[in-house]
């Protein structure tokens, strides 16, 4: 009986030691898993690797370093889609995993999504600013993007704090200096990636763009020459030269006209930073009947400018000043003095912003002195406004929105509005060439004074509509055809007026 019991004790106690060893060597196994497919890895076997980490993967779906692993061994197999998955996981569980970020950005850089390789990169470039590596992806992300100033940058920073990434960075560095246009340095710098070591696979991918880079680059043209001949068809001719918000006289006649538009630049510096001209333009009008409504407007203009970038991101600061003279029927009308500030911000490669602010001097000459003082038309106009440009398809096809408000101090109470304009449109290519244009404008004028002949306030809404095809014809000339239409009312019938105009216009540029 006493023998029996110690049997069943040693039967129980080695029991009991198996079946803890089991549960220890259970709860040992993933990392078992995680060990051996790291040294899998380490020899190159990723598919066994990857099989694996998915086990771990599915015992311990809360650990960020097993995550990490299934990511590193999708990437080396070349499933970059997954890799992502696995390194976003990973993030998801450790917001703070600095190893992560490089091979998230890796993966994106592969697949092309090179804006969220970027986003990566900068976040892995600020845990490890002397980390060559990721000055070499964000150099290579940013010339991919377009943005070759940038690239160009952290390229040679990456071959500064590691020589052995110098002909991978001059290889990049020379598509970037493709992109800028500059072919002398983008040779040289194609030949330097091929002598580093002319047998490597580098070299001979850089061999292959070399032969196409122009020997000697083309001094940059200082200056634009165009000229517009169009015959117009008008239902209604008013008086309202470019640029002016009321029109001050409505016929409720046709006539035909014909119209003639010069216009000439000068670039005295130009590219990066600096830019800053001058241009002049002149625009004629002669119609068949109503020659009182002739119009010759007389524009010079001196701009000045900076281009930089912001972040990565390039924007145009410019300020210019313009001065029109027009006369009516030959006879002196309108003389405008205008100041323009402008700054345009490319938020992507896709996406232009402008802002803009004019502040104009308006002076009439000849008034009817008989109406009195409160027609003096003549003031000073405040506009400011805001336009966004959406590019797809290649950029060779855009819409755009825009806001902008400004606001009348003229001399005669009459005059003194404040306007609201909106705007929308775009433009696609279509076929053989040809390309389209629509656009939709609304814009609404609430006076501030009571008029003196009507007494009351005049409130305009104006709605116009432009749409055009238009064909280029090799590098000088375009041909086109508009159609617009104009529908002005106001709470005064005398200002109320539609109007329709079509016209054909041929252009030549030099």
């Amino acid at each position: 009986m006493r023998k029996s019991f110690l049997l069943i004790a040693v039967i129980v106690i080695l029991g009991g030691m198996i079946f803890s060893n089991r549960i220890v060597k259970a709860s040992q196994y993933p990392e078992l898993l995680l060990s051996k497919g790291v040294e899998a890895m380490g020899r190159g076997e990723y598919g066994k690797a990857l099989e694996g980490f998915k086990r771990a993967a599915e015992m311990e779906p809360q650990n960020p370093e097993v995550h990490y692993y299934l990511g590193l061994s999708y990437s080396r197999l070349g499933e970059y889609a997954s890799a992502i998955t696995a390194f976003e996981r990973v993030l998801e569980l450790d917001p703070e995993n600095r190893r992560v970020r490089y091979e998230l950005g890796v993966a994106y850089f592969l697949i092309e999504d090179y804006p969220k390789a970027l986003a990566s990169f900068k976040m892995a470039h600020s845990d490890d600013p002397s980390n060559a590596l990721v000055l070499l992806y964000l150099g290579a992300a940013y010339q991919r993007m377009g943005r070759h100033n940038r690239s160009i940058r952290y390229l040679r920073k990456a071959e500064e704090l590691d020589p052995k990434m110098a002909q991978i960075s001059k290889f990049y560095e020379a598509m970037a200096y493709m992109g800028l246009g500059r072919n002398k340095k983008a040779t040289d710098a194609i030949q330097k990636c091929i002598d580093l070591d002319p047998t490597s696979e580098i070299a001979a991918r850089a061999q292959e763009y070399a032969g196409k880079i122009p020997e000697e680059e083309k001094p940059e043209k200082r200056w634009n020459i165009s000229g517009t001949l169009s015959f117009q068809y008008d239902d209604n001719v008013v008086l309202k030269p470019e640029g002016v918000t009321t029109a001050v006289l409505i016929t409720d006649e046709s006539d035909f006209r014909g119209v003639g538009f010069l216009w000439g630049e000068y670039r005295f510096l130009q590219g990066r930073p600096w830019l800053g001209g001058v241009r002049y333009s002149l625009y004629q009008s002669v119609h068949n009947r109503l020659h009182d409504f002739d119009v010759t407007n007389n524009a010079p203009a001196v701009y000045g400018g900076y281009q930089g970038e912001v972040a990565g991101f390039p924007y145009k600061v410019q300020v210019d000043y313009e001065y029109q003279h027009t006369l009516l029927d030959n006879t002196r009308y309108l003389a405008r003095h205008s100041g323009i500030f402008s700054f345009d911000f490319n938020e992507a490669p896709f996406l232009l912003t402008q802002l803009t602010y004019r502040g104009q001097k308006r002076h009439y000459y000849n008034q009817n002195e008989a109406l009195g003082t409160a027609d003096d038309r003549s003031a000073f106009n405040n506009m400011a406004g805001l336009s966004q440009y959406v590019f797809f398809s290649n950029n060779t096809r855009h819409i755009q929105a825009g806001y902008s408000y400004d606001a009348d101090n003229a001399k005669g109470g009459n005059w003194d509005y404040k306007g609201h304009f909106v705007s929308a449109g775009f433009y696609t290519p279509l076929i053989y060439g040809v390309g389209l244009r629509a656009r939709g404008e609304y814009y609404w004028q609430n006076f501030d004074n009571v008029h003196t002949t009507f007494l009351k306030k005049r409130k305009d809404k104006e709605w116009t509509g432009h749409i055009s095809l238009d064909r280029d014809f090799g590098k000088y000339l375009n041909l086109s055809a508009y159609y617009v239409h104009q529908d002005h009312n106001s709470n005064i019938d005398a200002f109320e007026y539609d109007r329709n105009i079509v016209f054909m216009s041929i252009t030549g540029r030099f």
